[in-house]
């Protein structure tokens, strides 16, 4: 039955977006970048990632839709693939029984099935997800690659193409925007390496490795990785004139400077896994070529990858000399850099990473992280402040996706010195990655795409290499060599959005493959529903026909909601970010807060964001905002991102944080103590972390809850031991904890050890002589203080402490000046500024210590013995009702401060109200004052009213 002619357009017009829409994708994505200012606040490579990110997801949604339209246009003209019934795929109890049969029909089908088992694997792990927002959005939204959403772009973007792509012009026009790509990131490579970095692309800035438009060196040389072998693939493809003719050496020479350039890119990443993966993919590209797509295939392959490495040869011996690096000026010269001798001694500097390197990239350091994520797997250990409801399923499904890097810090080594320890976010195994993530599910159907691509394609080669056009044979040679290279590549290095795009775009093609070349295009597939008979069957086709395009247009409304809430929005947010920097470098203070305002209301999710409002926030408004103030909405913003990122370290801290400060500023105890539980909270996300251990336990102390710091002190000291300098800040800790239990002569043993392990440390003496000024033995105390204060000028502790120590000896003048230097130093010690007055006060200065005690109440309102000391300073100088209402402030402040009452007695004595003095009197007595001078005081007032 002929087709009308209003379908062919349709179907046509589809067919050519989704694949317009294919291409740009494999074009634009590992092209996309922003400017390396739009990465400053948003994350490492945000300025890379996120482009890439929004391109994938918009552009696969935009496919899913034309997709969608061409099922609906469908249903009134064929009934599904004419070798099964499409009203069997309603009844799930026969699903197995029909995927047998369909994929039995086509073995190169089983790819589907194994893409489809892993896109499960991944929506289960998330489903049971401890984390679902962090695993369906991503651990960055918008910038990750495993996040459920991106995963399932994949794995879409697989289908479509490999539904889609059947003759043999859109298959030279895929193989082209591969090579293309390949080309672009090589060359921007080379170009990087020789210091014309035009664009400002470089990933660091100033880094001697290339990293082309990608962000990270690795992540390109996993890119060049695949389009080598697809180059060289399209090159013999393309190489059909004979060796003597005259178009044949310039075409070879053409196709010889694609591949060098994309030879030289990724020698210039300096990235060993994808180095040894390239050369790994081409000796199987040439060995399966020779075999299987003959010798004139492999010849001319043969030719073209000896010209490629002669340039590229060539080019790495070019003399210093000639080095564009020093004709640009933008870096400074360095010998030998583009040459083979410098290759060869940056390489080598690179292998000594490998053998024994402690950096980041060394395969000693990677190990590390192979051994601590195998451990994750078996094990599945979990944050002690919380329950895994999905616990007996860990093993099977995993932490969740994009859960590596909380889940990791659980079994982390020790940091050396920082509280917050460098976070790892990649296995740097592509399979144990999954296997963390993903768990027994993920890391067997993740191997299985590639088991299933190496076992039916070697087995397609060998039974189809008669049958097969030469282009669909040599594709499928370079498929599996690829691959081949991509899993070696993998096993040590990290694989992102682009490579990963293009590893799924390669598997579309290879699941394609036994249908190229037809001549009836994507429709042969279908055939044509028989004419409708009689109006039972008119009503039932005319259902059909109406609630496909119903459902269209839900889906498709929803698919431009998600690319607009979490796309479009995450590139929004990334502007205002950077326009927030840009404010605050300028000093635009406010704007900056504004602009960074409006990104977090665009992208709530994302943590850098969060973390850099916490950084300016406190720098604004200080004079206008209180303390108060500024805590609360700091503990709003943290509670708002713990929300969205329960398992984030930095989230938890920032709660932690935000918590202690708000209930300090408003002496709210009952907060007080929720704040330490959340300091031995956010510990818990870092079992190892022994700086999070002290942190706790110091929060504790603060928190005049010395009993539990003892524990999380003693675990701390497990994992330094008891006698080195990692020890020390447990041990200060600990003496001040048994000091406030009572055990003073045990905490002054504990502390003379902490001096002893490192006399150069200044908090040791801050804390030791604390505690011996609380034994009044204050003479060895102003030694320790002042020790401390010589080791470290710039500490306002030691300075605090030293001159509180000398108003406690009577050294006023002395104290006066050592509690300015302390403010000097830190102008936010309510505490210095309350006892400088106090000094003043015993001077007779009643005026500057009015002042102090004024400063001192302005930086802490709740402060009650600064309301108290101004009450009494107002008192002396004459001002009785301005003390009274000091002083009532003092007492509502803290209804235990004797000496509030003591002084309020004192004052309402002076003003003649006898009764309301006598019941001050009366309380300051009950709370242990000797009120024995204040009856003189009484006599005298009613002598001389």
């Amino acid at each position: 039955m002929r087709l009308p002619s209003s379908y062919t357009s349709y179907m046509l017009g589809i067919d050519r977006a989704l694949e317009a829409t294919w291409l740009l994708i494999v074009v634009l994505v590992p092209l996309a970048a922003l400017g390396r200012t739009y990465g400053e606040w948003s994350s490492v490579v945000g300025s890379f990632e996120l482009p890439k990110i929004a391109l994938l997801r918009s552009l696969v949604g935009l496919m899913a839709a034309l997709s969608l339209a061409k099922w609906a246009i469908e249903a009134n003209f064929t009934v599904g693939p004419p070798s099964v019934d499409s009203g069997s795929w309603l009844r799930p109890y026969l699903w197995p029984s029909l995927i047998y049969k369909w994929s039995r029909v086509e073995p190169f089908r089983w790819l589907f099935l194994a893409a489809g088992l892993f896109l499960v694997s991944v929506l289960l792990s998330t489903a049971l997800s401890g984390a679902l927002s962090t695993s369906l959005w991503g651990d960055i939204p918008g910038q990750d690659s495993y996040s459920a959403y991106t995963v399932v772009a994949y794995v879409a973007l697989f289908g479509i193409i490999a539904v889609n792509l059947r003759t043999t012009s859109q298959v030279w026009r895929l193989l082209g925007a591969v090579v293309l790509v390949g080309t672009a990131v090589g060359g921007y490579s080379i170009f990087q390496n020789f210091g014309l970095d035009f664009l400002n692309l470089l990933e660091p800035a100033g880094g001697s490795r290339s990293s082309s438009t990608l962000g990270n060196s690795q992540f390109a040389a996993a890119l060049l990785l695949m389009t080598i072998p697809v180059s060289l693939a399209v090159a013999a493809l393309s190489l059909r004139s004979r060796w003597k003719s005259a178009e044949f050496w310039p075409q070879t020479a053409a196709w010889s400077v694609v591949l060098a350039i994309q030879l030289l890119g990724i020698v210039y990443t300096f990235s060993r896994g994808p180095w040894l993966g390239t050369l790994f993919a081409l000796a199987v590209f040439l060995l399966l070529a020779a075999i299987f797509a003959g010798r004139q295939a492999a010849v001319r392959s043969v030719l073209v990858l000896v010209f490629a490495s002669v340039l590229t040869a060539i080019v790495l011996w070019l003399p210093s000399e000639l080095s564009l690096r020093q004709a640009s000026g933008t870096f400074d010269p360095v010998a030998g850099t583009g040459t083979v001798r410098g290759t060869v001694d940056r390489a080598a500097s690179a292998a000594g990473e490998v053998t024994g390197g402690s950096g980041a990239g060394g395969l000693a350091s990677r190990a590390r992280i192979w051994d601590g994520s195998l451990d994750l797997m078996v094990n599945r250990p979990w944050f002690g402040f919380d329950d895994d409801g999905a616990a007996p399923l860990r093993q099977l499904v995993g932490y969740g996706p994009e859960l590596f890097r909380p889940t990791y810090l659980l079994i982390s080594p020790p940091a050396d010195s920082s509280a917050l320890p460098n976070e790892v976010a990649q296995a740097h195994n592509y399979f144990i990655h999954q296997g963390v993530e993903l768990g027994f599910l993920g890391f067997v159907t993740s191997i299985s795409i590639f088991v299933t691509l190496f076992l039916v394609g070697g087995i397609g080669l060998y039974q189809r290499r008669r049958e097969w056009s030469r282009l669909q044979t040599l594709l499928l040679v370079c498929i599996l060599a690829a691959m081949a290279g991509r899993v070696l590549g993998q096993l040590v290095s990290v694989a992102r959005v682009s490579d990963l795009m293009l590893e799924w775009v390669l598997l579309a093609i290879f699941a394609a493959l036994p249908f190229i070349g037809g001549a009836a295009g994507p429709r042969r597939l279908y055939r044509v529903q028989a004419p409708v008979v009689g109006w039972s069957n008119g009503l039932l086709s005319a259902l059909r026909w109406g609630y496909r395009p119903a459902v269209v247009l839900v889906i498709a409304g929803l698919l431009v909601a998600l690319t607009l809430e979490k796309n479009v929005n995450y590139l929004r947010a990334a502007y205002q970010a950077d326009k927030a920097a840009l404010a605050f470098r300028d000093g635009r203070e406010e704007e900056a807060l504004s602009s960074l305002s409006t990104a977090l209301s665009l992208a709530p999710d994302v943590s850098t964001y969060h973390l850099q409002l916490a950084a300016i926030s406190p720098t604004l408004n200080e004079g206008n905002v209180d303390r108060r103030v500024r805590s609360e909405q700091a503990l709003l913003r943290s509670q708002e991102w713990v929300g969205q990122r329960p398992y984030d370290l930095r989230a938890r801290l920032a709660l932690a944080e935000a918590t202690f400060s708000f209930a300090t500023a408003t002496r709210d105890s009952g907060l007080l103590g929720r704040a330490v539980e959340m300091y031995r909270e956010t510990a818990e996300l870092v079992p190892n972390s022994y700086p999070l251990l002290n942190l706790s336990a110091q929060v504790s102390i603060t928190a005049d809850k010395p009993e539990m710091a003892l524990e999380p002190l003693q675990r701390s000291l497990a994992i330094t031991g008891q006698q080195n300098k990692r020890s020390v800040p447990a041990l200060q800790l600990k003496g001040t904890a048994i000091h406030h239990l009572g055990r003073s002569d045990e905490a002054l043993e504990v502390l003379d050890l902490a001096v002893e392990l490192n006399p150069e440390f200044d908090l040791s003496y801050i804390h030791r002589g604390n505690v011996l000024a609380d034994l009044s033995r204050l003479e060895l105390a102003q030694a320790d203080f002042g020790k401390a204060a010589s080791l470290n000028p710039e500490n306002a502790d030691a300075r605090y402490g030293l001159g509180t120590v000398e108003y406690r000896m009577e050294l006023y003048e002395t104290a006066i000046q050592t509690l300015t230097e302390a403010i000097a130093l830190d102008p936010s010690r309510w505490d210095a500024f309350n006892n400088r007055g106090l000094a003043h006060a015993r001077l007779g200065q009643l005026d500057q210590a009015l002042d102090d005690f004024s400063a001192s109440i302005a930086l802490d309102p709740l402060f009650a013995p600064a309301h108290n000391n101004l009450g009494f300073t107002q008192r002396d100088l004459g001002r009785l009702e301005d003390a009274l209402s000091s002083l009532d402030e003092a007492v509502r402040l803290d209804p235990d401060l004797s000496m509030a009452y003591y002084n309020r007695a004192l004052t309402h004595s002076l003003l003649g109200q006898d009764s309301a003095a006598q019941a001050d009197a009366d309380r300051a007595r009950e709370l242990g004052v000797d009120v024995s001078g204040l009856v003189e005081v009484f006599r005298r007032a009613r002598e001389n009213p």
